[in-house]
């Protein structure tokens, strides 16, 4: 989800970096994210701006179009294009009858297929591609209560069964 930054957000940002703050400091500060930031200083300093004097508007809005075009390219990343490529064993390695942990497939796939993904974009994908469940939602639904036994035989206190249709026995026989 993204939203819309007014120009005085880079602005601020601008003036910080000016002032030798680092990315990270001044995304704290700011609100964003520090890789927004690094964009920023990366389009001012691409553009050749000065950090003597204070930025025209024309010299911010200049940064910010700058920026926009350096976005984040979009697409799978290559661990997701890696993962996907490895799909059908992954399949296979957590399918019945022995299906496994995934993260005994993370080290399976990163040992025998030199996997560089990290195990959460794994699991992301597990859970976007392969349909699996999140904890959260496994965990929402109820337990299923054991269907009661349908063979007509009736267990006692004491553990000894006896038919159904049998009358139950006196305690003390």
């Amino acid at each position: 989800m993204f939203r819309k930054l007014d120009a005085s957000v880079v602005e601020e940002a601008l003036r910080r970096w000016q002032r030798r703050q680092s990315a990270r400091s001044i995304a704290k500060v700011i609100g964003v994210d520090r890789k927004t930031v690094g964009r920023w200083v990366a389009s001012a300093m691409a553009l050749k701006l000065p950090s003597d004097r204070e930025l025209a508007d024309s010299e911010v809005r200049a940064v910010i179009r700058h920026a926009r075009k350096q976005a984040a390219p979009r697409g799978p990343s290559d661990s997701w294009r890696a993962l996907h490529a490895m799909r059908e064993r992954i399949i296979a390695l957590t399918s019945p009858p022995e299906p496994l942990a995934l993260s005994v497939v993370f080290a399976v796939l990163v040992r025998d297929c030199g996997l560089r993904a990290s195990y959460a974009t794994l699991r992301r994908y597990a859970i976007r591609e392969l349909g699996w469940k999140r904890i959260s939602e496994v965990a929402s639904k109820p337990a299923r209560a054991p269907e009661p036994p349908s063979s007509g035989i009736r267990v006692g206190p004491d553990g000894d069964a006896a038919p159904a249709h049998a009358a139950p026995r006196a305690s003390g026989e």
